[in-house]
């Protein structure tokens, strides 16, 4: 969105390809949309370029990667991103088996929704602690997606993101030439600079190493930073707070 356009006013098409945003704070009961209140928020523009996002997930070597960030690329003053893609809840299970989502009833999907919820922030409380333990500013990126690479990958033009880190299994050199980091490195915008940890040292690039399969990307994701969409957050949040976006913006 260009600078100037907050205050103008959006047709229906405008408003259904627009992104739904979340703003939560992570030891809440749930996420709650406050979609109705954007236009009340006050964004507050800062300058990101020393910012790192860090994706996380369940592997360690996610904590490996955060702790590498930490010790080797994290400026005083810099703010730490932990993006966590998580998958869509399409079914809940039951006694009998898995039941659609929808054909279960509003309070027990409530309440196996928030146990969801409680589950990804007792995964997210070791890499907020990390960051903590080391005096670094956090906040916290949440995308419900199928797809960890692509998801992460169409996130980096809309946040502007410089500098992406991101941890590789403790596997093969030809198993890590196709995992989900080489692949958003392999994918990712130019201007982003898409760093892999393996076990605490980086993974260089392999520039003749061809992904088993490319993340389909619109032409203009791949062009030169002017096209990218330019993304404001505030800077005074608190530090248990997150965005969050649903799957209806990262389309697996």
């Amino acid at each position: 969105m260009k600078r100037g356009d907050d205050n103008r006013h959006e047709t229906p098409a405008e408003t259904k390809a627009k992104p739904e945003l979340y703003f939560s704070r992570a030891f809440q009961s749930e996420i709650e949309e406050v979609l109705e209140e954007r236009e009340s928020i006050e964004i507050v523009e800062r300058e990101s370029k020393d910012d790192i996002y860090v994706a996380v997930g369940k592997k360690e070597s996610s904590y490996d990667a955060l702790r590498w960030a930490i010790n080797f690329v994290v400026k005083p003053g810099c703010l730490v991103y932990l993006v966590h893609v998580f998958p869509p809840v399409n079914y809940i299970p039951s006694p009998v088996g898995r039941i659609p989502k929808s054909q279960v009833g509003p309070e027990y999907l409530k309440a196996y929704m928030n146990e969801e919820s409680v589950r990804r922030r007792s995964l997210l409380q070791k890499y907020i602690s990390l960051c903590s333990k080391s005096k670094v500013k956090v906040d916290i990126m949440l995308i419900e997606s199928e797809i960890v690479e692509k998801a992460i990958v169409e996130l980096i033009p809309v946040l502007n993101i410089k500098r992406l880190v991101m941890g590789s299994r403790r596997s093969s050199r030809r198993q890590r030439r196709h995992g989900k980091a080489e692949l958003v490195r392999k994918n990712a915008p130019e201007y982003c600079e898409v760093t892999v940890v393996n076990a605490g040292k980086v993974v260089p690039e392999n520039q003749e190493t061809t992904p088993p399969f490319a993340i389909p990307l619109k032409e203009n994701e791949r062009s030169s930073s002017k096209a990218r969409p330019e993304f404001s957050r505030k800077n005074d949040r608190n530090f248990f707070e997150c965005t969050c976006f649903s799957g209806k913006f990262v389309q697996p």
